[in-house]
């Protein structure tokens, strides 16, 4: 079956939602959308009254890549991000979780430490919506090698979810030993029987690569806004009707592309159980980070003061 194909919207009102609307899509909202801000960029509470998305099959992400780029950290809590959760009837929502590509994540021992503080936001934000009688998020594994997407599912009960999410994607290639195919090629050998992944931020031609996988239940993207960005500056002007056009040839256009998809390709290198090189420190401090007894962020200034280096 062909996966979902969600329509990433970097706005909740306008002619973007409006016109997802008409094409008839499913569609991705990130928290940081939902945000608002003072002038001088301090978060103060999301807005939950969206009109043109009322009645759109909605997804909810935690923006946890513009949140740790721009921020440092998330600008908001665990709690108002679940109350952000509780506010709307999303199709699902994603936990808050620490992405792990290069620019952020520095070192290999950095990877870990991120991976372990996904972990821990991951128990905490079930913890908050058991409270607040909502569904529990969706849970995100979170790496970059493929052995780090390995490790993280291992980490987890995942025997009752439906789908899990997969971070770090939107960076990443197609293909080669940690591109997008080997990484759902190895999640799929090690993910409990049943357990679907919706795949974060992929490429157009990854669509078409993963459009068959028994495994891929879903992904998103906002790629036709590159392309709506190329096209507005070369007319001298970015509007919105330009990115509304723009929006609706890629997506009519990458919905006919995986359906008229093939089968998987092959896998240019499978997952062996090689090393991942993460320290011995690194990997006891990120054990204290996914047991709660302390905070990612914390964690990654002792390491990197024991280390003598920036992580």
């Amino acid at each position: 079956m062909t996966p979902v194909l969600r329509l990433g919207l970097p706005l909740v009102g306008g002619q973007l939602p409006r016109a997802a609307r008409t094409l008839g899509a499913q569609v991705l909202v990130s928290a940081n959308a939902m945000a608002r801000y003072d002038s001088e960029r301090c978060f103060r509470g999301f807005r939950h009254n969206c009109p043109d998305l009322d009645g759109v099959d909605v997804a909810l992400d935690s923006a946890g890549f513009v949140a740790w780029a721009h921020y440092g950290d998330y600008p908001w809590t665990v709690e108002q991000y679940v109350g952000l959760a509780a506010a709307r009837p999303w199709a699902w929502w994603a936990q808050m979780d620490a992405c792990c590509e290069p620019e952020i994540a520095r070192s290999r021992d950095a990877v870990r430490l991120r991976q372990a503080e996904t972990i821990r936001l991951l128990f905490e934000c079930q913890r908050v919506a058991a409270r607040s009688g909502i569904a529990a998020p969706m849970p995100v594994l979170q790496g970059w090698r493929v052995s780090d997407y390995v490790w993280h599912a291992t980490q987890l009960d995942l025997r009752n979810e439906t789908m899990v999410g997969v971070g770090s994607m939107c960076r990443r290639g197609v293909h080669g030993p940690d591109g997008l195919v080997a990484v759902v090629d190895a999640l799929d050998r090690v993910l409990p029987y049943g357990v679907t992944l919706h795949l974060f931020g992929v490429k157009s031609d990854g669509l078409a690569s993963l459009a068959r996988h028994p495994r891929v239940a879903s992904v998103d993207s906002m790629a036709w806004d590159v392309e709506a960005r190329t096209v507005g500056r070369k007319a001298g002007s970015v509007t919105m009707e330009v990115r509304t056009a723009a929006m609706r040839r890629w997506y009519e256009a990458q919905v006919l592309r995986m359906a008229r998809a093939g089968g998987v390709p092959g896998v240019l290198s499978l997952f062996g159980g090689e090393d991942d090189g993460v320290s011995e420190s690194g990997a006891s401090w990120a054990e204290l980070v996914a047991d709660g007894e302390i905070e990612g962020m914390v964690a990654s200034m002792y390491l990197a003061r024991e280390m003598g280096c920036e992580l």
